[in-house]
């Protein structure tokens, strides 16, 4: 999925970028209630003319999404140095390049 992800184009030339995918699981519900939900939402719903946000969606995951996000743009913002690949990472000599080239 993160190859055909919207930002698997800035990661070809180096930009490092959060990946973050959602889970099924569920607090309070029993194991595999939320893949079951979700397999039938696709099956009924999904690009079809109901696929649509309605009332009865739990975001609470959404929100802690968003939450974790928010905090990994601060601690990216106030650190001393620019985000990096892992080393070895296929995508860490894009990165050198464009940093290479800011450096001229």
């Amino acid at each position: 999925a993160y190859y055909r992800s919207d930002h698997f184009s800035l990661a070809r030339v180096g930009v490092p970028g959060a990946y973050l995918e959602g889970g099924t699981e569920f607090l309070g519900r029993p194991a595999g209630w939320g893949r079951r939900q979700r397999q039938a939402w696709v099956k009924t719903h999904y690009h079809q003319p109901s696929d649509d946000l309605t009332p009865d969606w739990d975001l609470s995951g959404a929100v802690e999404d968003a939450r974790l996000l928010f905090h990994l743009g601060v601690k990216v913002a106030d650190a001393s140095g620019l985000p990096e690949w892992r080393p070895g990472d296929e995508f860490e000599p894009a990165r050198q390049r464009a940093r290479a080239a800011l450096e001229r």
